[in-house]
């Protein structure tokens, strides 16, 4: 009672006093929820944005075809939109399975930019529970990783069966785990990816090639189209 009345304060107090915008589809559905985002950010070339999802695998969907359309917009290769979609996905249903209970609302924070000086294209995730499902401490997390137990199906994701922290540990430039706001866990991604000055395509990263035999053996078909 204490985490759930209070977490939610924290969660009206955040949003009062964040400079990023917010948008709260906890009770929207999947093409209105998307529709309210493009309206949110019609210059998809930066966004920065505070996302408050409810605790249902519906809403794990919603998000995830928000960062595509975020990849898409801003040309850069589907390689990477939709594996970094499917981390996204599966950091939010862990988030929605392990860190929270039905009726909870949850976080993602979104940091997304093209930089056409730079020609590259970066962005981060935070992926905020409450804490009330399993108890979860950053440090029981960083101890996993530094024993190798995410390459080997460790306890977070287990029972996923996509051996995703193998795959992650590949894809991005850093995974961090700290508490959250929201007195739960705090899991954070983020990525660089460099653009061709001329072509607006990405250089092909070898961390691609590297991953793509795990998602293959580890993706259901179906999957990779829904």
């Amino acid at each position: 009672f204490f985490v759930k009345k209070y977490g939610m304060l924290y969660q009206v107090i955040f949003r009062c006093i964040s400079v990023m915008l917010t948008l709260d589809i906890s009770n929207l559905e999947h093409d209105e929820a998307v529709k309210r985002f493009e309206e949110l950010f019609p210059d998809i070339s930066t966004v920065e944005c505070s996302i408050y999802f409810a605790a249902k695998y519906s809403q794990s969907k919603v998000i995830r075809d928000m960062v595509r359309l975020i990849f898409e917009k801003n040309e850069v290769h589907p390689d990477f939109g939709w594996k970094f979609a499917l981390v996204t996905d599966e950091l939010l249903n862990n988030a929605i399975e392990h860190g929270s209970q039905p009726g909870d609302t949850n976080m993602c924070v979104i940091h997304a930019k093209r930089d056409e000086e730079k020609q590259e294209f970066t962005i981060a995730l935070d992926v905020h529970d409450t804490g009330r499902g399993e108890k979860t401490t950053p440090e029981a997390m960083r101890k996993l990783r530094i024993n190798h137990y995410f390459s080997m199906g460790g306890v977070y994701m287990k029972h996923r069966g996509r051996g995703l922290f193998l795959m992650v540990e590949k894809l991005v430039d850093a995974l961090t785990f700290d508490t959250s706001p929201l007195w739960g866990l705090n899991v954070h991604v983020d990525k660089r990816i460099h653009l061709y000055p001329e072509s607006s395509t990405i250089i092909v990263d070898p961390s691609l090639e590297e991953i793509d035999k795990v998602f293959e053996e580890n993706t259901p078909p179906n999957s990779k189209n829904s």
